[in-house]
């Protein structure tokens, strides 16, 4: 710590901040005179005609997200939303977006949706005495910041474009073909369409090894995730003999916020079960490919049958029955090595993809860890004396 700095708890650096309402989330309008401020990431949340519920800002605040942990520089009038939104307003003695960034370089522990508001208040404020050095140190980071800023948005914009290309590249496949292919019911492509069931006791009964059991939470598109993997015994794996999962088994959510999300079996979990939520296809050999049923059950023009777009205004479906899947028309190209040709070149695609995201998120993890670097210095005292170096290091 460099000499004239200060140390003050944050109880002491900030000042009490009268709130004249807050607004619950079901309240909150698209549009209107006053911005809401709220926990949630973006930095305004909703919108509010009424007047009176407006804080009028003389000096800038920070709001924290009692839940979320969120941080905000407000320097704008704006209304408060309402649960878990606490307002720190800095003492005159404190720059507050030098108070911000302080905070911002001390991030919390994740408690879940508890409040976090007691971790913060054992924080202590370290800050130079001299408000005109904690002007010049804002002044640094504003700067580095907005090349960090503008870096993360270009990243960001590059992982958007790999994954819309491939996702373009797979529906013109399913979009254009069809008219050239046999079109034929799931239920006569198949030889198993079947979802399972929960384990008496539920995730109580749930074993630390054994048997694999399937739940929604682990099928994604094209992605198996094996985190948070159940597992059960045999006696429990007897009762659900119905649903032994195969090699090569297509698997697809049936229910819930993740329905229609479909993958293929990955062989190292086997032997496995599935619970009620999660359906096996189960190709027959001499008609379809398993990645080219789920190529086609992932792509958007089977994806908005599934969700059920346009059938009743656009909401969504909350289950499908094994019927409905049985019904479904699909077309497909009447020889598999057609079908494997189309496989081999989006299994490319994918796999350059996926080295893409891979290149783009280890580029924000990156740019993540600098922006932690410059507040980690920018609070010890050495980001004025260094700044052209920081600068430097942010391009590149």
């Amino acid at each position: 710590m460099r000499e004239n700095w200060k140390t003050i708890s944050l109880a002491k650096c900030i000042k009490q901040n009268y709130i004249p309402t807050k607004i619950p989330r079901k309240r909150f309008q698209e549009s209107g005179a006053f911005p809401i401020v709220s926990q949630e990431k973006k930095l305004v949340n909703g919108y509010w005609s009424d007047e009176s519920a407006v804080i009028r800002v003389e000096f800038p605040l920070v709001v924290f997200g009692d839940h979320t942990r969120v941080l905000k520089y407000i320097d704008f009038d704006f209304v408060v939303g309402a649960d878990g939104t606490k307002l720190l307003q800095p003492k005159h003695f404190l720059n507050a977006k030098y108070f911000y960034y302080f905070l911002m370089a001390h991030p919390l522990d994740n408690l879940g949706y508890a409040r976090h508001y007691r971790l913060l208040k054992e924080l202590t404020i370290k800050f130079p005495e001299s408000l005109s050095l904690q002007h010049r140190i804002v002044s640094i980071l504003d700067d580095l910041f907005a090349g960090i800023t503008k870096m993360v948005a270009n990243t960001e914009k590059n992982l958007a474009n790999a994954r819309e290309l491939f996702e373009s590249k797979l529906n013109e496949v399913f979009m254009k073909k069809e008219d050239k292919w046999v079109k034929d019911r799931l239920e006569e492509l198949t030889t198993k369409i079947g979802s399972g069931a929960t384990p008496k006791g539920g995730s109580k009964s749930y074993k630390d090894h054994g048997i694999s059991l399937i739940r929604s939470l682990n099928v994604y598109d094209r992605s198996f995730r094996p985190q948070k993997l159940a597992f059960i015994d045999n006696k429990q794996a007897g009762k659900l003999s119905n649903v032994i999962v195969k090699e090569n088994d297509v698997l697809f959510n049936i229910t819930g916020a993740s329905i229609a999300r479909c993958c293929v079996v990955p062989k190292e979990i086997l032997p496995a079960r599935v619970n009620q939520h999660v359906s096996i296809l189960r190709p027959r050999d001499d008609r379809l490919s398993s990645t080219f049923l789920c190529y086609l059950m992932t792509s958007k023009p089977y994806k908005d049958i599934f969700l059920g777009i346009g059938d009743d205004g656009g909401s969504t479906r909350q289950a499908i029955t094994k019927k409905q899947l049985q019904e479904l028309n699909i077309a497909i190209p009447k020889d598999i090595d057609e079908q494997d040709s189309i496989t081999v070149k989006l299994n490319q695609l994918q796999s350059k993809t996926q080295r893409l995201e891979r290149i783009y998120k280890r580029k924000l993890e990156l740019l993540s860890e600098l922006k932690q670097s410059i507040l980690h210095k920018a609070f010890t005292g050495e980001l004025a004396a260094n700044s052209k170096h920081c600068k430097r290091e942010v391009t590149k």
